[in-house]
């Protein structure tokens, strides 16, 4: 199994993960000599339990090489891109806009919330053409991404509050991004993970629920209105509402799994091995095993359908009569 799905990793993915990777570290490395370590522990804690969080709600039909895909793409790609891109926008508009804290409203409210989510949901959307199609599966991707490009945020805007770029100090920053908005970034994502398993002109939909409710929250952030105020009665009722729907999706989602499981007979799964299975296999025999570990890779990387846990079942079935017509 681990071949296919090391084999499915685009090279240019592998490039450009290891060439942002070593940029990023380089400059995490300078900010720990220049700030401390400060900044990165603080960033780890939320990171931690996002990824938690994210392994919990994919349940059995998580793809591991796909969710470190998305963890890497969310936190390497996606934040560099989104930063780039924020940045020039920010750079046109300054000329004739006032910036607040370093940013002009135009790239907070508008480019920001659409670069970001567009970036960070871009393997949601990619996957769900291949995958499984379970939704809580998908918003496990997606919170994996969006966990990722958490974290490299956060340790910018740590080590910003500790050079005295904004209005407030270290620990009110620290309080604001891992306590207060710890479900920010996924809660954003999360409709366009849900539009991309639905498919058709839902993933577009639920994308633009993204750019809203980022834009919103961005929005907010810039207003006179008491800090207080805005998160009591504006973002934590959304938090609520998105994580009861990710958790009805992940209960719902692991019920039709089992369903599924049962249905095709291959209780308690397709993947464990086969007992006694002697240590020398004829050839009809190792052509056996490699079709039913290819049907068993077919549940994993395409879906936990009905059809292929029958297929997987039935290939299981024929190695085991195999070994047994020696």
């Amino acid at each position: 199994m681990g071949v296919k799905q090391h084999r499915d990793t685009p090279v240019w993915a592998v490039v450009t993960f290891s060439i942002l990777a070593a940029i990023i570290l380089a400059d995490l490395g300078s900010k720990t000599l220049s700030y401390g370590p400060m900044p990165l522990i603080a960033a780890v804690g939320p990171l931690v339990v996002l990824l938690a969080a994210g392994w919990w709600i994919g349940g059995r039909g998580l793809n591991y090489a796909a969710a470190s895909y998305c963890l890497l793409w969310g936190g390497l790609v996606a934040v560099t891109g989104a930063g780039v891109l924020n940045s020039i926008v920010d750079a046109l508009v300054s000329s004739f806009i006032t910036p607040v804290d370093g940013m002009t409203w135009p790239a907070v409210i508008i480019a920001a919330p659409i670069f970001e989510e567009v970036l960070k949901t871009q393997p949601v959307r990619r996957f769900a053409k291949r995958e499984t199609k379970q939704k809580h599966t998908m918003i496990a991707y997606v919170w994996m991404s969006a966990a990722g490009f958490a974290f490299i945020e956060n340790i910018g805007y740590f080590t910003e509050s500790l050079n005295g770029e904004y209005s407030v100090g270290f620990g009110e920053i620290v309080v604001l991004r891992s306590l207060l908005s710890l479900f920010a970034h996924v809660s954003f994502s999360t409709p366009a993970a849900i539009g991309a398993a639905a498919g058709g002109w839902r993933r577009w939909f639920g994308l633009a629920i993204s750019v809203a409710l980022h834009a919103s929250w961005n929005g907010m952030a810039l207003s006179d209105v008491p800090l207080l105020n805005w998160y009591v009665t504006g973002a934590l009722p959304v938090f609520a509402v998105i994580l009861s729907v990710v958790c009805w999706q992940r209960i719902k989602g692991e019920r039709r799994v089992s369903d599924m499981i049962f249905n095709a007979g291959v209780v308690p799964g397709v993947t464990e091995p086969i007992a006694r299975e002697p240590m020398v296999l004829n050839r009809k025999q190792k052509r056996a095993k490699r079709e039913w570990q290819s049907a068993s890779i077919r549940v994993l990387d395409a879906g936990w359908t009905l059809e292929n846990l029958q297929r997987a079942s039935a290939k299981r079935r024929a190695f085991a009569y195999s070994l047994i017509k020696r």
